[in-house]
This record gives C-alpha cells, sequence and structure tokens, in this order.
C-alpha cells in the first residue's frame, strides 16, 4: 500500500533534559518518546542531551526503509541536536579530525552526515528536513529535486515574513547552487542529497536561530578544513526577523514575530539549548508545507526503523571515535551541497 507519512521530533520543550523523542514504535502505549541519548562516551551528546550520531542514523534508517519499499514517502521534520556534521569529503581531506577538535572546544560533538557536500553545524536552533522516497531510477531527477525542495523551503519561510530566495551566497557555508538565503547577504538553508538503489534522500537544514553561536562553531571548523568561509553569511530566521523589525518593516499576516531578549537574534546572545519559539515556529511552517506538497499523514516511527538506526549509530561516529578506531569510511557518496 502506498504510504506518504510526516514524522515530526520537536526536540526538548523548554528546560526538558529528557532526551527529547523520535515518536514512538506502533506498539508502545508509555506514552514517552524514543531515548536519544548516546549509550557510551563516544560521540557524546550535545548541550540539550540528545545523540546527534543517532539522530543521523535514523536519516539512513528511513532511506533504507523506503528503498526497501516499506513507504513510498516519508518526510522527517527534527529539531537537531547540537553537532558539528562532516561529510565524506571533509573526512577524506585529512582535517576532519582537527576540525571535530575545533568544534568540541566550543562543546560540540561530531557526526558523520549521510547527505554529500561540506560541514555543516547543528543546534537546537537549526530545523532538519529529511524527505526520503523511493525511486525505481534515483539517478534521474537529481536537478529537479533540488529545485522543489528549494522552492518549498522557500515558500515556509515566506509564510513566517521572509522574503528567502534559491542561490548560493558567496562566502556560505557548504557553498552550492541550491542553497536557500536573503538578500545575496546571509544563507538559511541548505541541501544536499544521497542517492542509493530503490531510493533518494534529499536532505536540509534549515537555521531558525543561534546564529552567534553557530557562526562561531563553523568558522572555527572552516578554519580547520582549509575551506573559505565569510562568517557574515550564516544567518537565521531569527535574526532576519529582528532585522526587518529595527528596519521598521511591517511583517505579512501570519508571520511569527520577531525573537526578543534571549534569542540568538545579534552577537552576545544567549547560547540556545531548548528550540525557541521561532525555531519551532519554522517547525511547523516546513512541517505545513511539505504535507501539503506530499498529501503526508502524521505518523510515528515505525519500531524497525529505530531499532535498526541504532545499529547504524556506529558509522555515524567519525573514525577516530568508532570501535577499532582507523576502520575505513564506507558510509558512501552523497550528492550534491548543503
Amino acid at each position: 500500500m502506498a504510504q506518504a507519512l510526516l514524522v515530526r521530533d520537536d526536540g526538548p520543550a523548554g528546560g526538558d533534559r529528557s532526551g527529547g523523542g523520535y515518536g514512538r514504535d506502533a506498539g508502545d502505549r508509555s506514552g514517552g518518546g524514543h531515548e536519544v541519548r548516546g549509550h557510551d562516551g563516544r560521540g557524546r551528546a550535545g548541550g540539550d542531551g540528545r545523540d546527534p550520531a543517532l539522530s543521523a542514523a535514523l536519516a539512513q534508517s528511513l532511506l533504507e526503509h523506503v528503498a526497501a519499499g516499506h513507504a513510498d514517502t516519508i518526510v522527517r521534520v527534527a529539531i537537531a541536536a547540537p553537532a558539528l556534521a562532516l561529510s565524506k569529503l571533509d573526512l577524506a581531506s585529512g582535517r576532519g579530525e582537527a576540525a571535530a577538535a575545533s568544534a568540541r572546544a566550543h562543546g560540540f560533538p561530531t557526526v558523520v552526515r549521510l547527505v554529500g557536500g561540506r560541514a555543516a553545524a547543528l543546534s537546537a536552533g537549526v530545523v532538519e528536513v529529511g524527505v526520503f522516497t523511493r525511486e525505481r531510477e534515483p539517478r534521474r531527477g537529481v536537478r529537479e529535486r533540488f529545485e522543489l525542495h528549494a522552492a518549498a523551503i522557500v515558500r515556509a519561510l515566506a509564510a513566517l515574513g521572509i522574503e528567502a530566495r534559491t542561490g548560493e551566497v558567496a562566502g556560505e557555508w557548504c557553498p552550492g547552487a541550491f542553497s536557500v538565503g536573503v538578500g545575496g547577504r546571509v544563507k538559511l538553508a541548505g541541501i544536499g542529497q544521497r542517492i542509493v538503489a530503490g531510493g533518494v534522500c534529499v536532505g536540509a537544514v534549515v537555521v531558525g536561530d543561534d546564529a552567534p553561536r553557530l557562526r562561531a562553531v563553523l568558522t572555527a571548523a572552516y578554519r580547520a578544513l582549509g575551506l573559505p568561509l565569510d562568517p557574515n553569511t550564516v544567518g537565521s530566521v531569527a535574526a532576519e526577523l529582528g532585522r526587518a523589525r529595527r528596519a521598521g518593516e511591517r511583517p505579512p499576516a501570519g508571520a511569527v514575530p520577531a525573537a526578543g531578549a534571549g534569542s540568538a537574534t545579534g552577537g552576545g546572545a544567549a547560547a540556545v539549548d531548548a528550540p525557541s519559539a521561532t525555531t519551532r515556529a519554522l517547525a511547523e511552517a516546513l512541517a505545513a508545507t511539505y504535507s501539503e506538497l506530499f498529501a503526508l499523514a502524521p505518523a510515528p516511527l515505525p519500531a524497525a526503523v529505530v531499532k535498526r538506526a541504532r545499529e547504524l549509530r556506529e558509522r555515524h561516529l567519525p573514525p577516530w571515535e568508532r570501535q577499532g578506531a582507523g576502520a575505513a569510511y564506507r558510509l558512501g557518496a552523497g550528492t550534491g551541497t548543503t
């Protein structure tokens, strides 16, 4: 039976340190979410207590799930767990361990991302979107998928009062033609793809808040990787709403209010350890946009997906943190940039 499912993970609420949830097993009646804390000291949890390596493994597990024919489309909208997410290219450069050390100095663990591109920084100010589709010919339509998902993110941002557009911002993190930014000044979102036999993952990172902390992590990591980066291109929805408010611009009807004191909208703002109202509004807008695009039905993560993710978690740790460190990296290549 054809299925198009929406899976949500809204992260910890307020001061919650319970670990957050990724939906319930179909047979679970406990009322709680799946635990996403790390099982050991490797790939230790970020500032909100959740396990970013398991989050990355869930993406791979969902891709396997659709590629095997268990669903036609699954869209996962998740508040991110704090981490520096390195790609295969970053690891192959020989500078990944130095980048990880730079992120660790900022309190961010390192994980291996599923899609292609270059390093991205994640936190509770970031919304991750993973769109997993069953495809008989997955290598066809790569550009069309980029265009479709960039346009979807632009629409979601418009619902929040942000006039965004598709295109590379000079000096941005993980540069690509299908980045989503504002005014050619700042990047708010990037998109990458992972292709396997029978399926595709289109993954997006969309920054709702916490730009100062993400900027600091990315600046240090890109320096360690030997990659160019203009720190001023690291933007957020909250920062753009604050900028519009200061300029006296009137937001469109239905726009999310600009973040107030304590939000990471400017220099020196407090770190975001739980998603702000702006980030939650961004997650809602993305979920609504994708629900309309794919006619999605809300659903929990299948128990088999969660079980498989726990088995895959080790692969999403950097090689030097895995059991038998030094083993060859075998995750496989991604496509495109984020």
